[in-house]
Formats: structure tokens, C-alpha cells, sequence
């Protein structure tokens, strides 16, 4: 997750925003939304997410993925 959010941070310092779904990273966008709301970085992980349904129009997702992803949760340490 670190390495995925250090290359969506790369892009933006690029003043391309796209780049990062252009390198095929924005797939991973989801889980990158889901670690900035469990470290209360809420407005980049909107920011993100609005992103998604013009990027992504027909979804990303299944269940069961959503599922095994979504458990999981960063240690206090990982949130400092």
C-alpha cells in the first residue's frame, strides 16, 4: 500500500493526475481509498474516489474481493 500511494503521490508531483491510472496503478485505487479512510485522510480518499466511476465505468470490484480486501486493517503504528 506504501509503495502504491508513494506512486499516486509521484503523479500528482508530476501535475498528472492521469499518469497514475495510465501506468495501470489506478487499478489498485480502491484499496488505496479504502487505507485513506482507515487513516482518516478523508478528503484524498474522496478525491480519489470520484475518480473512479470516470476512470472505471464499468466497476472494478467483485465481492468476494471486496471481502477478503476490506478486512483488512493497518496497525496503530501503520496509522502514525
Amino acid at each position: 500500500m506504501v509503495y502504491l500511494i508513494v506512486k499516486l503521490n509521484q503523479a500528482l508531483n508530476n501535475d498528472d493526475f492521469a499518469e497514475f491510472y495510465e501506468t495501470s496503478f489506478g487499478i489498485f485505487a480502491p484499496e488505496i481509498i479504502h487505507v485513506f479512510t482507515e487513516i482518516k485522510a478523508l478528503e484524498s480518499a474522496d478525491i480519489l474516489n470520484s475518480t473512479l466511476p470516470v476512470v472505471y465505468t464499468a466497476g472494478l470490484l467483485d465481492e468476494a474481493y471486496i471481502e477478503l480486501v476490506f478486512k483488512i486493517k493497518p496497525l496503530e503504528q501503520q496509522r502514525e
